[in-house]
């Protein structure tokens, strides 16, 4: 994009004594001509003049962050930031390219003014008027402060399933001190997210842009699931190419070997069983159009950009929510993977993160007072029976110990939204927890746990917990975390167990744990994976922003060329 410079004609001198002196000073630090000058302290006339009461809009254009705007010249006494004398930097050309890139961050360069910057700096004129540059720098500057604030994570998720905190934003005084000493593309590539996993997803986001434009994928007809040779072939393999699991479209007209490996190969990214062969669950994961998975990629880098900014330890657990597993992962690579049930969208897992600090054989379960009301009590009342084969206690309350005998409680008239009383189910084998869970301090009172109930471990989808995270392989699990740093090896767990006594073991050293959410993401070998929005919250392919003033805007996601 060339961007020719402007120099801004005169029209008469405000008599503003701040500006003035203030530019007078900085004539003589930089050299500046006098006509250089009255031109520097025309447009900040004209910037103090439009920002005495910070606008909403310039020609009709939504302003997001206009009191930035005006604290932001306020503090410079109105001096231009993205012109000299008239025409505008280097710095202003290298924003505006930069803005037309944040659409390989799955932001829509419309939201920060580009179609009215690309038009202005196009513009054959040589010479602008002072409200005109005035014009470019609110728009500028606004689109700067815009985009930090997307970058570092934008408006804030809202509802249960997430728990972590917010990144930490850079604060305006800060910010306004960095524009002094460094160029803005620079301070907008810090507040990107640093992890690989990011950039990875951004590569696949434009690679995905790319197969967009070469007309996507067609949809496969029902019947594909009964053809095992013919044309119906023939539009298999140009399917699976088009998405890469294939390295051609051309072979024969009959489900191969090589086919094979490519239907596999699809069906581990989008978390199916390999069979290798075309069932339902494969042809609908098929037929999801290109736009559609674009918008996952979409609405996983914005979560990206929502997490806190630290850094991944070297050692980790990381459960994907709707990818129903868990792997421990050591300096980026996965030295456990196994299958777990997540909660059911009623009762979702959050997304959060913690430090798990020790691991609990043969545990109690203290019954949340949400499960308790609305799944126990109904089966507890009228049947002590019920209590004493499950092995449920009720005790007086959450601050004294004391039990109660079930049957002494008059049943006929309790209501169980009013109990005050809690129960406790004892260690054994119909404890909902199982033999062990492993505790990570939270709010929300999640933690990793064995399960008695191993049927849903077969199942595709696989959310029927009540927000905690039950492993198919708990001991797996104990023994990965225990047997280098503390001898404690499976058989030794095994031992403990038999003993029936509940035991508290802690950690060496805490592990951190992750509990996320993502639907698209790239894995350790660099294949993007795809996975059903289990929660329905991936957002909206749409880009609304509402400002502080209320000003409502709305751009389509992948208008014109950005597809």
């Amino acid at each position: 994009m060339t961007m020719p410079g402007y120099t801004c004609s005169m029209k008469g001198v405000s008599p503003l004594r701040t500006i003035f002196f203030s530019l007078i000073i900085l004539l003589a630090q930089s050299g500046a001509t006098y006509g250089g000058l009255l031109i520097e302290f025309e447009i900040a006339s004209n910037l103090q003049q439009r920002l005495f009461q910070p606008p909403t809009e310039i020609d009709n254009d939504p302003l997001f962050s206009p009191t930035t705007v005006a604290t932001f010249y306020r503090q410079r006494s109105y001096r231009p930031y993205w012109s000299h004398q008239g025409h505008v930097t280097p710095t202003a050309h290298s924003f505006l390219q930069h803005l037309g890139n944040v659409i390989n961050d799955g932001l829509e360069p419309l939201d920060y003014h580009l179609l009215q910057l690309t038009k202005a700096f196009s513009s054959p004129r040589k010479d602008l008027l002072a409200e005109e540059v005035s014009r470019l720098e609110i728009l500028l500057s606004d689109a700067f402060f815009h985009l930090a604030f997307d970058l570092q994570g934008g408006e804030a998720p809202q509802g249960a399933t997430w728990s972590l905190p917010a990144p930490k934003r850079i604060a305006d005084s800060t910010l306004f001190e960095a524009l002094r000493r460094e160029e803005p593309h620079r301070l907008l590539q810090k507040m990107r997210p640093n992890h690989p996993d990011y950039a990875a997803l951004r590569n696949a986001l434009n690679d995905y842009r790319q197969i967009a434009t070469q007309g996507g994928w067609s949809q496969l007809p029902p019947k594909i699931l009964q053809i095992q040779e013919g044309e119906g072939v023939h539009h298999l393999r140009h399917r699976l190419a088009a998405s890469h699991d294939i390295a051609t479209a051309e072979g024969p007209e009959h489900i191969d070997i090589d086919l094979k490996r490519a239907i596999r190969h699809f069906q581990k990214r989008h978390g199916l069983p390999p069979s290798g062969e075309i069932d339902e669950q494969t042809l609908t994961e098929l037929n999801v159009p290109i736009t559609e998975r674009i918008r996952s990629i979409l609405a996983n880098l914005k979560r990206w950009r929502q997490m806190p900014r630290s850094d991944f330890p070297a050692r980790y657990l990381l459960v994907n929510i709707p990818g129903y597993r868990l792997r421990l992962i050591d300096h980026g690579r996965p030295l456990l993977d196994m299958r777990v049930v997540v909660g059911r969208p009623e009762r979702p897992t959050p997304v959060m993160q913690a430090m798990m600090t020790h691991l609990v054989l043969n545990p109690f379960w203290e019954v949340p007072t949400s499960i308790a009301t609305e799944d126990i009590w109904p089966r507890l009342i009228g049947n002590p029976d019920y209590a004493e084969r499950q092995g449920y206690h009720v005790v007086n309350g959450w601050d004294d110990e004391r039990e109660i005998d079930l049957a002494t409680l008059p049943t006929d008239t309790l209501d169980v939204a009013e109990l005050p009383y809690r129960l406790r189910q004892a260690p054994g084998p119909a404890n909902a927890l199982g033999r062990i869970k492993f505790i990570f301090p939270n709010r929300d009172n999640i933690y990793l746990h064995d399960t008695p109930e191993r049927r849903h471990f077969s199942q595709l989808r696989r959310d029927f917990s009540s927000g905690c995270i039950r492993l198919e392989e708990p001991l797996e699990l104990a023994d990965a975390l225990l047997s280098k740093s503390q001898g404690l090896t499976r058989r030794h767990l095994e031992q403990r167990l038999k003993q029936g006594n509940n035991q508290k073991i802690p950690l060496s050293e805490p592990l951190a744990v992750y509990l996320l959410y993502w639907t698209a993401f790239v894995d350790h070998k660099g294949e993007l994976q795809f996975r059903q929005d289990l929660y329905g919250v991936d957002p909206e392919p749409s880009f609304k922003r509402v400002n502080s003033l209320g000003v409502k805007r709305q751009q389509p996601l992948m208008g014109g060329n950005h597809l």
